[in-house]
């Protein structure tokens, strides 16, 4: 299958054609590269056929062959899209469906939307999955649920848009991120031997592995279409881990060979010095 990935060299997308090319299949990638200058190991090279270009600037010649797509390009994240909101509906919301239709008229038969759990909103204490309903609150969450039912009247028989409402994603790419919050918290623990929590530690956070996100979207570009159909087309059902704070860091000092008792916890409230006081570690105030 002639797969096309957008965003193919960005923090996800570079894994994933990886996985794709593993599988047999035939990538093109479509990516404006951003973050050339921002490699963090691995090859600055993805080694398949690249189309430098703006996902709002992807012509129906671009597809010619393409089997199906794996869509990741976009603002990827709350603090962005606070920040530009109109761009990030321009691009997460009308640049997708724009190239869906593209897409569908260029007889391309699966796309494959990364969507985001951002689309539920805040929970509260309530369980969330793929049955519950939508309520986005920031214009990240909202450009992509908007991206998703605009999707959803595009599909028949010869065209079937998957939504995959990924957690916040973890773990090492050659785009590596370390704004997202367990790449954060494993890299200040490395650098500084000193655990740093910017809340009060009694957060809960879904959160997946990019090495899942991307089976997901292998399994999903290669599913039979009768196998892909869920309430709001919210895609396979999500991912959720929401270990203990005191249990992550635990298992993190042990995968680090640390003595919790010999390490600092920086925090400034009191549920954050309960939190040192739990693994044994000493607390100290930011200065």
């Amino acid at each position: 299958m002639r797969v096309l990935v957008t965003g193919h060299r960005g923090y996800i997308g570079s894994p994933l054609v990886e996985r794709l090319k593993l599988a047999g299949h035939e990538v093109v990638g479509v990516d404006i590269e951003l973050y050339e200058d921002c490699t963090f190991g691995g090859n600055k090279d993805s080694g398949i056929a690249t189309i430098n270009r703006d996902i709002r600037e992807v012509s129906r010649g671009d597809l010619e062959g393409v089997d199906a797509i794996a869509h990741l390009a976009g603002i990827c994240n709350d603090p962005l899209g606070d920040l530009l909101p109109e761009t990030t509906y321009d691009i997460n919301h009308a640049a997708t469906v724009r190239l869906a239709e593209i897409a569908k008229a260029s007889g391309v038969r699966r796309f494959v939307f990364s969507s985001s759990c951002s689309v539920y909103g805040a929970a509260g204490q309530e369980w969330i999955d793929e049955h519950s309903e939508p309520r986005p609150i920031t214009p990240y969450g909202m450009s992509k649920w908007r991206a998703e039912i605009d999707l959803r009247q595009l599909a028949d028989a010869r065209f079937s848009p998957v939504f995959l409402r990924s957690a916040t994603a973890y773990g090492f790419s050659p785009r590596i991120r370390f704004d997202l919050v367990l790449n954060n918290l494993t890299a200040h623990a490395f650098t500084s031997g000193k655990v740093l929590l910017k809340s009060d530690g009694m957060s809960w956070r879904p959160i997946v592995h990019i090495e899942d996100i991307g089976r997901a979207f292998v399994a999903a570009l290669e599913a039979p279409v009768e196998t892909v159909v869920c309430p709001h087309g919210g895609g396979p059902p999500v991912c959720w881990c929401r270990p203990p704070l005191p249990g992550l860091l635990l298992a993190f000092a042990r995968a680090r060979d640390v003595d919790p008792s010999r390490s600092t916890l920086v925090g400034t409230s009191a549920a954050h010095r309960t939190l040192a006081e739990t693994v044994g570690a000493r607390f100290v105030e930011p200065t």
